[in-house]
């Protein structure tokens, strides 16, 4: 997630369209838009029950797309148990230190 974000922040800043502060939403909407590769669905999806979209992007008929919330959920935590053993997971507690690279 981190070496993600750092790389939209180097590709926003030296676009020179506009500093890496003024796109902070533009970038935390499509972080938060963007399809997990665990759960195969955006948190944006996981936390409100409909699929993000720009307003740019929307047919008239979008607006009443609902979403079973608990399926949704339901499905992504299986799959998130499903793919435990992949990664390492290393738990820190208060006052260790770990670098954010």
């Amino acid at each position: 997630m981190m070496s993600t974000l750092k790389n939209i922040l180097t590709i926003v800043e030296s676009s020179h369209d506009r500093s890496w502060q003024n796109a902070l939403d533009d970038i935390q909407l499509s972080l938060n838009s963007t399809t997990h590769r665990v759960t195969k669905e955006s948190l944006l999806e996981l936390l409100v029950g409909k699929v993000p979209r720009p307003l740019s992007l929307m047919a008239v008929d979008d607006h009443g797309i609902e979403i079973d919330l608990e399926e949704l959920r339901g499905r992504a935590e299986k799959l998130m148990h499903k793919d435990v053993n992949k990664a390492k997971v290393t738990s820190f507690a208060a006052g260790d230190y770990d670098s954010l690279d």
